[in-house]
């Protein structure tokens, strides 16, 4: 396998992996927030654990783990 090949496979796992977390966040948002209107509603404000970014913002940019285990540690009993 070419260089280039691995490059495209390692990115390729690494948007399939990322589009996980994404669904996993929704998912969890869905049974906290109820509505679709609640979740674009948390989705845009911003954070104190996120730097004052929204949910969103670190989801565009990448930072998908960083809003999952905000959400996880809430589910357990631990909000931020």
């Amino acid at each position: 396998m070419s260089l280039n090949n691995k490059r495209r496979r390692r990115e390729t796992m690494s948007t399939e992996q990322e589009q996980k977390t994404v669904n996993k966040i929704r998912e969890i948002l869905k049974r906290v927030c109820v509505t679709d209107e609640n979740v674009e509603a948390w989705l845009k404000a911003p954070h104190p654990d996120l730097g004052m970014k929204t949910p969103q913002e670190c989801i565009d940019n990448g930072s998908t783990d960083a809003v999952l285990g905000m959400l996880e540690s809430a589910l357990m009993g631990n909000p931020t």
